[in-house]
């Protein structure tokens, strides 16, 4: 499977306020990128790879997905 790099602007779409949003790692390497639509922890990328969770929160003040928890394998 290919490396994926999110480009667009937001990475993921808008949500409604503390929407919980859980990205299972399954296959390829997804990286997205701090900022965007995305508040990292760290405000670094983050690789999302097979067996990889990365857990999102919608925060309507702020217009972000911010990460709430990660775990890599």
């Amino acid at each position: 499977n290919a490396d994926v790099a999110v480009t667009v602007n937001p990475q993921i779409t808008t949500g409604e306020n503390r929407q919980q949003l859980t990205l299972v790692g399954a296959g390829s390497l997804v990286t997205l990128s701090h900022n965007t639509g995305l508040n990292l922890a760290g405000g670094v990328p983050y690789r999302i790879d097979s067996g990889s969770i990365l857990v999102l929160l919608w925060n309507t003040a702020t217009l972000v997905w911010d990460e709430r928890s990660r775990t890599t394998p």
